[in-house]
């Protein structure tokens, strides 16, 4: 039994990918299809014949059932020259569904490398917007650092320049009181140090209040500088304060204090400038202190003035004058013919000198023109 098996070309079941992709699957569920046995094949061609209706009234079961085999196997020969054509179309079909996929993903690939392009470029404008910005901000935070501490160092060198000139116009008297000592610079490099307690100005802004209040008390009994006030009231007060300053300066726990002898009558002879500890009041030392126009006559009232009650003598440093007092005094004891004035002069003279010392502080060498000078400025 000869059947047309022949199949048309392939061609005619290939619709092009590149058209509409919807018609590429039914062709590719036909090609898939003819792989199911010849049945299939011939449902797609319709080229073998059905012999079921020759075979099965005429023969008999066993020769119908050997046809029916013979008829499937005869359908498997022309499927088998199908199937290649069928496999290579499945193929085809997978090869364009997986380059459509492969395209797909790779124009996914672009966007998203051109999207990340764009984003870095960006991210790069963004990192240098910033980085201008933010040099623009610290050249703008120096700037105005700078003008802060130009500011600052004004501030800090006009507030030098004020407490300079306060400081010293605050401590005039101790200043002249002592002005081989530096007092004002010292008090100020103290002021000046950040770690100072600071504890000079206070103690001289004190001491510059008692002196001047001292000074002006006594101001009133002025008779001119050629007897530096009454005497010797201000020769007194400016010894005590020398001494005081220096003590403030170099921190020993001594003051002087001008006191009132006891027993003595005179009042220009009552004063004695007395040296105390500040903690037991204890008397450390004691000093007469003259000051006038006839410096021999006080030299021998001195002579004949008894010693003062409740001091101890061993305590006594000598006599203070002012410098051309005991230059005078001295030439008057050397010059003079009168035995009984010299034999009272010379031991005065031998412990009388410009300055007073006692616990290791030294008082200035006052003329009686710097006495007159600090004694009419505090009584201003």
């Amino acid at each position: 039994m000869n059947v047309d098996v022949s199949v048309e070309p392939i061609s005619s079941f290939f619709i092009p990918c590149n058209a509409i992709a919807e018609s590429c699957q039914p062709l590719a569920a036909m090609a898939v299809a003819t792989t199911n046995g010849g049945g299939s094949y011939a449902l797609a061609t319709g080229r073998l014949m059905d012999l079921s209706a020759t075979f099965t009234s005429q023969y008999s079961y066993g020769t119908s059932r050997y046809l029916k085999d013979v008829q499937r196997r005869r359908e498997d020969i022309p499927a088998l020259r199908v199937l290649p054509k069928t496999h290579l179309l499945a193929q085809l079909v997978l090869l364009e569904q997986t380059g459509r996929e492969l395209l797909a993903q790779q124009e996914k690939l672009g966007r998203h490398l051109i999207a990340q392009k764009r984003e870095e470029e960006r991210l790069k404008r963004e990192e240098q917007r910033l980085q201008h910005k933010n040099r623009e901000r610290f050249d703008e935070l120096k700037k105005k650092q700078a003008a802060e501490l130009a500011a600052l160092k004004e501030s800090v060198s006009v507030f030098q320049r004020q407490i300079d000139a306060e400081v010293k116009e605050k401590l005039r008297i101790v200043c002249m009181l002592q002005p081989r000592m530096s007092v004002a610079a010292t008090v100020l490099a103290e002021v000046k140090s950040e770690g100072s307690p600071c504890l000079l100005l206070p103690e001289m802004m004190e001491e510059e209040r008692r002196l001047s209040r001292a000074l002006k008390a006594e101001s009133r009994h002025s008779k001119g500088s050629a007897d530096s006030g009454i005497v010797p009231q201000w020769m007194h007060i400016c010894v005590a304060g020398s001494f005081n300053v220096a003590a403030i300066l170099q921190d020993a726990p001594y003051r002087a204090t001008v006191e009132d002898a006891i027993k003595v009558t005179n009042t220009s002879l009552r004063k004695l400038v007395v040296v105390r500890h500040l903690q037991d009041r204890e008397v450390v030392g004691w000093v007469y202190v003259r000051a006038g126009s006839d410096p021999a006559a006080l030299a021998a009232e001195l002579a004949r003035l008894p010693a003062p009650v409740g001091l101890p003598a061993k305590m006594n440093c000598g006599i203070v004058w002012p410098k051309e007092d005991i230059g005078e005094l001295t030439r008057k004891a050397k010059a003079t013919t009168d035995t009984e004035l010299q034999q009272l002069l010379r031991p005065v003279v031998d412990v009388s000198g410009a300055s007073f010392s006692c616990a290791g502080l030294t008082t200035h060498e006052f003329t009686k023109r710097d006495v007159d000078v600090i004694g009419s400025l505090a009584s201003v």
